[in-house]
């Protein structure tokens, strides 16, 4: 297997991880925020509502954004790379 695939191949399963981490998070809290809710009283939220994003939405948001950073960084590196080797061969 070639570099570009191994990069490729990382960040599809980064992707994945995120996101299964990302339901895990939310299954496990959903229950927690909705016995909070009931028990300080506000019951559920109506769909009128806007919603300011979650901690964990925040969280999740910037670690989406800085794995897209580290992986453009890395496949610039990996094209400067590729480019010192076919100028060293000609």
């Amino acid at each position: 297997m070639n570099a570009r695939n191994h990069f490729e191949d990382s960040l599809y399963y980064l992707r994945r991880a995120g996101e299964h981490a990302k339901l895990g998070f939310e299954e496990t809290l959903e229950t927690t925020e909705h016995r909070a809710r009931v028990l300080v009283g506000r019951g559920t939220e109506s769909e009128e509502e806007i919603e300011e994003p979650s901690r964990l939405e925040t969280v999740g948001q910037r670690v989406e954004t800085e794995a897209r950073d580290r992986v453009s960084s890395a496949r610039e590196q990996v094209a400067r790379v590729r480019s010192e080797e076919q100028s060293a061969d000609r």
